[in-house]
């Protein structure tokens, strides 16, 4: 049977916290034919000589790089398959018994994405929620609204099966880029659904854990550590919302992304429209950022926002607002001109 997805897990967590992980991805690997790549950093040897040799299906490489990002490179760049899914080293995933799975070799060209029935997970309370929706509008600025609307402030999309080569240039990218946040997983999924649509797949199951998430003071907690974890301060709703502008402008750049120029031009229309035009809104309620001196060309750009004009307006602004890292917007032009040579 031909192989058609891999499954790519970065580990760093101990043998007993991580087995279930593990053991639960081996078991979907041998009833789909699919592959698990672990990528584990964790030095554990009673986790290496277990796993090591388990099944034809694993791949399991030990003593990967200790930095976090270099160990989800290190897995995801033996994949070879036309699709790809990221799982954490705390997430579970199970096939239904009584679906049969979507034929992953028969999805039209359009289709950039196949989410599983994604489970919200706490220690807790168990399952919270579910979420099985998908993106099908034709044209990626009724896809950008679409998803805006349905995912809210969950972005749990990210943990889908997506066509490998789009995923693996955005990660790539990744690398160049002026803060390396861990936030970018936001700008990363609105730059695959710009793409094409997402469907579900409803016999797969992942369950997610979700205890940092599940709470105001958890997701205040975790959003401050992925920024300072990026040398970032001073980040609110509403300069993250222009940062994700920023980025999601890039990515759409790379001509990797299987997209015509007008598709491009459309999606980075609706970047604009969504993205910049929300900044503009949060900027009126916000005290300090009302008082710049560029508060009232934000305001006259968003009228007419024009994709380059709106991404230039946004690059001054970060080169004279304190975020903790001078020349951001200059960083920023620098990285754009490099995705568009990329």
């Amino acid at each position: 049977m031909k192989t058609l997805l891999s499954l790519c897990m970065p580990s760093n967590r101990s043998f007993a916290r991580s087995y279930g992980s593990i053991e639960t991805a081996l078991i979907f690997a041998e009833k789909t034919g699919c592959r698990l790549i672990v990528s584990d950093n964790s030095r554990d040897a009673q986790k290496s000589a277990y796993w090591i040799g388990r099944s034809e299906n694993l791949l399991y490489l030990a003593d990967a790089p200790l930095d976090a990002n270099q160990n989800l490179l290190n897995g995801m760049r033996r994949a070879d398959t036309p699709f790809l899914l990221m799982l954490g080293d705390d997430d579970e995933i199970f096939l239904r018994d009584d679906l049969s799975p979507i034929s992953l070799e028969g999805l039209p060209a359009d289709v950039v994405g196949v989410r599983p029935e994604l489970l919200l997970w706490t220690s807790a309370g168990g399952v919270r929620h579910s979420e099985t929706f998908e993106i099908l509008a034709q044209d990626p600025e009724a896809r950008f609204a679409e998803y805006n609307a349905k995912a809210m402030a969950n972005n749990s999309l990210y943990y889908s099966l997506w066509r490998r080569e789009a995923f693996c240039a955005i990660i790539e990218a990744i690398q160049t880029h002026p803060t390396k946040g861990g936030y970018i997983d936001w700008a990363i999924v609105f730059a695959l659904v710009s793409i094409g649509r997402v469907v579900h797949d409803p016999s797969i199951l992942l369950r997610y854990d979700w205890d940092r998430w599940s709470t105001d003071e958890g997701i205040d907690a975790a959003n401050t550590s992925l920024y300072s974890g990026a040398s970032l301060k001073n980040i609110d709703t509403a300069i993250s919302v222009l940062l994700r502008f920023l980025d999601i402008h890039c990515f759409l750049q790379l001509i990797a992304l299987p997209m015509s120029p007008d598709e491009r031009e459309a999606a980075s229309r609706a970047n604009s429209k969504l993205h910049f035009c929300a900044f503009a809104m949060l900027l009126q309620s916000h005290e300090g950022l009302m008082a710049h001196p560029l508060a009232p060309v934000i305001l006259a750009v968003a009228h007419v926002p024009e994709p380059e004009v709106t991404f230039d307006v946004a690059c001054d602004l970060l080169d004279n607002w304190d975020l903790g890292k001078p020349g951001l917007g200059t960083l920023y032009r620098d990285y754009l001109e490099a995705m568009r040579a990329a």
